[in-house]
């Protein structure tokens, strides 16, 4: 099960991603990151320290943010990826067009 909490600090969002992110949860995934966009967010920073499990269904979740959030002249970045995950994100190649940060202080450290 896929838990999701959001928080904004500084100028930045946060959606840290807990559990599993598989297909059962991309609507939902996708109806959250929703309201935050609507809400005029401009850099999403994915905390993915507590994330279990992606699939290549919850990674197009993460892509289609990256790309709404781009068109609106903001980004998408990836904080606290753990070892299984980032595997995965080098396997498909998206770590090459995400900006992977060690955890949320650097993040702000750079953003906020």
């Amino acid at each position: 099960m896929l838990t999701i909490r959001h928080t904004t600090t500084h100028g930045v969002d946060f959606i840290s991603l807990s559990g599993r992110l598989g297909s059962a949860d991309v609507s939902r995934a996708t109806d959250h990151i929703q309201q935050v966009l609507e809400g005029g967010s401009t850099l999403i920073t994915f905390d993915m320290q507590e994330l279990e499990f992606i699939d290549s269904s919850g990674l197009s979740v993460l892509v289609s943010t990256l790309k709404k959030t781009r068109r609106n002249g903001g980004n998408v970045v990836l904080a606290n990826v753990n070892d299984r995950i980032m595997a995965l994100l080098e396997l498909t190649r998206l770590h090459e067009i995400f900006d992977i940060y060690d955890n949320e202080q650097v993040v702000l450290a750079r953003f906020g």
